[in-house]
């Protein structure tokens, strides 16, 4: 069944040590499992020092855990979208988008939504899908 994950995520405002971009994709096919990573770090002198660029294959087993683990969390449960608050002027918008089949679901965040106290039901999907790409 054809699949994909996409997170986009970066820091936003944030001093220039702390800043960060991430792009991420998980594509399952016939053909077999590809995850695609960008991700820079360590801003410094207009550039970011640290970054990743590739592509590996992710091994089968791994890859139907991940979706069991995905599914077990709700991946799919029939809640209204999550939402980021309304934009502010340099504040990151944050996407984790999920489909899987016909299925889709699309989970926008900033990343203050992440340090509230009550922290939002979809956070162990976020969470799941960054341990996958080790971030």
């Amino acid at each position: 069944m054809p699949a994909r994950i996409v997170l986009s995520e970066s820091s936003g405002p944030v001093s220039p040590p702390g800043q960060y971009f991430v792009e991420m994709t998980l594509t399952a096919g016939p053909a077999g499992v590809s995850l695609r990573r960008e991700i820079e770090r360590d801003w410094k002198g207009g550039t970011f020092r640290t970054a990743i660029d590739d592509e590996i294959t992710v091994d089968r087993a791994t890859y139907e855990t991940l979706w069991a683990d995905l599914l077990a969390a709700g991946a799919f449960d029939p809640t209204p979208p999550a939402k980021a608050a309304p934009a502010r002027v340099g504040v990151s918008s944050n996407r984790l988008t999920l489909a899987l089949g016909k299925q889709r679901r699309t989970i926008e965040f900033r990343s203050s939504d992440l340090m509230r106290d009550t922290k939002p039901a979809w956070l162990p999907l976020l969470e799941r899908v960054r341990r996958l790409a080790k971030l």
